[in-house]
């Protein structure tokens, strides 16, 4: 989130922000335009790496959680 975020600032300024290529973005008298184009791939492929993960892990999570109760000692 914070990535997309970044780039839609950067992007307000006039930067051209795209995965293809990098193009010049200069604010405030620095040069980002590597960090812009890190920022724009991130932004656009970073969901489609993390995503997977996290649902396995949420998935391995709430496995776990009803094997623990299922588990539980009836009193």
């Amino acid at each position: 989130m914070l990535a997309l975020a970044l780039v839609r600032f950067l992007a307000s300024l006039g930067c051209q922000i795209d995965e293809g290529s990098s193009h010049p973005c200069v604010f405030l008298g620095r040069d980002l335009t590597d960090l812009a184009y890190s920022l724009g791939f991130f932004a656009a492929w970073g969901p489609l790496i993390l995503f997977p993960i996290c649902a396995g892990v949420a998935m391995l999570w709430g496995l776990t959680r009803l094997i623990l109760f299922i588990a539980q000692p009836k009193d």
